[in-house]
């Protein structure tokens, strides 16, 4: 039975596994941090107590959302308070834009019918999630950073997905493509409802659905 599912598995498995979003992305020339992975904490440990410090890293947990267990490392013994429960070891190179900032951008439907909703977010720490206690603000963008957030979700083949993306020496960068966003900040400084753009879509896409099979 041809049943439409959003977000697909397959979609939600390639922004899931940040080190596959980041592989994706690089491939088709689209700006993100540079970024090293290691299988163990003898390896990751060896990384930092190596690494040149000319810029700051980021750990993620490779499998994370609301900005939960992300660490600074800007010396190796900062690598001691990392809660890793996966032993792989995920660093992004820290772009730092002070004062904190990057954008968020929602978007609905990649094809024709497109439909986005954006916001400035700017963090108390680095970290720059609603959840951990970011401002979030309505301001315009420049529209090369819509172009970039509709481009990553189309290449990742992803119907609805938030897309954060940072501004570092005058060139954007995509930070996360996150397939299953929330949008509890972004819907404070957007009049429209949200929620009710998001359930049209699906609406037209239950009765598409039935027209295939009909069709059929």
């Amino acid at each position: 039975m041809n049943v439409k599912v959003v977000n697909n598995a397959r979609s939600i498995e390639s922004t899931v596994d940040k080190l596959y979003t980041s592989y994706l992305l690089n491939r088709n020339k689209i700006n993100c941090p540079e970024t090293y992975i290691f299988r163990g904490q003898k390896a990751a440990s060896r990384f930092i107590s190596n690494y040149n410090f000319k810029s700051k890293l980021i750990y993620k947990p490779l499998f994370g959302s609301q900005g939960d267990n992300i660490r600074l490392i800007e010396r190796p013994s900062d690598l001691e308070n990392v809660e890793n429960q996966t032993n792989i070891y995920y660093f992004q190179e820290y772009l730092d834009n002070s004062p904190n900032y990057d954008y968020r951008v929602l978007v609905i439907n990649n094809n024709d019918n497109i439909k986005y909703f954006y916001m400035t977010r700017y963090g108390e720490t680095f970290i720059n999630n609603f959840s951990k206690g970011a401002k979030c603000i309505k301001e315009k963008l420049n529209e090369d950073v819509i172009k970039l957030a509709i481009k990553s979700s189309r290449l990742l083949n992803i119907d609805f997905c938030g897309v954060d993306i940072i501004e570092y020496k005058r060139q954007y960068y995509v930070i996360e493509v996150n397939s299953i966003p929330a949008w509890k900040g972004l819907q404070k400084v957007e009049s429209a409802n949200i929620s009710d753009y998001i359930t049209s879509y699906l609406h037209n896409l239950f009765h598409e659905n039935i027209r295939n099979q009909n069709k059929v």
